[in-house]
């Protein structure tokens, strides 16, 4: 029963119109960040500043190994991923709490831990698996628009960043998403709504993404370095 539960959250999720709307988003803000100025040095042989956006940038491999950990977590896990988690989370609850799909479930004599782990399981399939395609989406925009990484061949490219963006994905990505899930899918499941839901884990990504980025050095430290969805710890340790 745990896989039909599983199988069934997919389907609905594919099938939802908010999925790929959401996800049209996600892929927009992968790409528009990716293209953002990240990096720039001094020429001395030139005797300027030298920005990525500019033809005569070349990309070092220390940047590019640098520009991985960006691409997931400046260009994805700050905002658009945590929206697109609250969005396909409020959609399952809303088969639960609206349409009764649960008591179709529940009078099939479906136990009601294999109900919530198969449809857990299906959100972190699918999120974890959108989020290393939005990154990798990131990272490739921003490399090839770049010229490349210097001395990497695409092949090298391709071998090294795969194991990178896993890593990141897995140690990262995946805490954050899972913490966005099961936050949303509480408040959804004490308050029986779906809405109710949608409100309290839109409202922390947002609460999040303003504090880290005005309130920063205002609120206290161990806040950003333990507690927060992206603990700067294990951002910084990864790095």
């Amino acid at each position: 029963m745990f896989f039909s539960t599983f199988k069934a959250a997919c389907k609905n999720l594919v099938r939802s119109i908010p999925f790929w709307l959401i996800l049209g988003i996600l892929t927009i803000i992968a790409i528009y960040e990716a293209t953002e100025g990240l990096y720039n040095y001094y020429d001395p042989n030139l005797g300027e500043v030298i920005y990525d956006t500019d033809p005569r940038f070349v990309l070092s491999f220390a940047q590019y190994v640098q520009t991985v950990m960006n691409a997931c977590v400046s260009n994805i896990m700050m905002y658009g991923m945590p929206l697109f988690t609250v969005v396909t989370t409020v959609i399952i609850l809303f088969r639960d709490y609206g349409d009764g799909f649960f008591e179709i479930e529940k009078s099939c004599n479906m136990r009601p831990m294999n109900y919530y782990l198969g449809r857990i399981a299906s959100l972190l399939t699918v999120n974890v698996i959108v989020a290393f395609l939005a990154t990798a989406l990131s990272l490739y925009v921003y490399v090839f628009t770049r010229g490349g990484v210097e001395e990497l061949g695409l092949l090298g490219l391709l071998g090294d960043s795969l194991i990178r963006i896993s890593r990141v994905i897995l140690f990262v990505a995946f805490p954050c998403i899972l913490f966005y899930i099961t936050f949303t899918y509480a408040i959804g499941c004490l308050l029986k709504n779906g809405i109710a839901a949608a409100i309290a884990g839109l409202g922390y990504a947002i609460f999040y993404y303003v504090v880290n980025l005005m309130f920063r050095f205002r609120l206290a430290k161990w806040y950003f370095e333990y507690l927060s969805p992206l603990p700067e710890k294990v951002r910084s340790y990864f790095h």
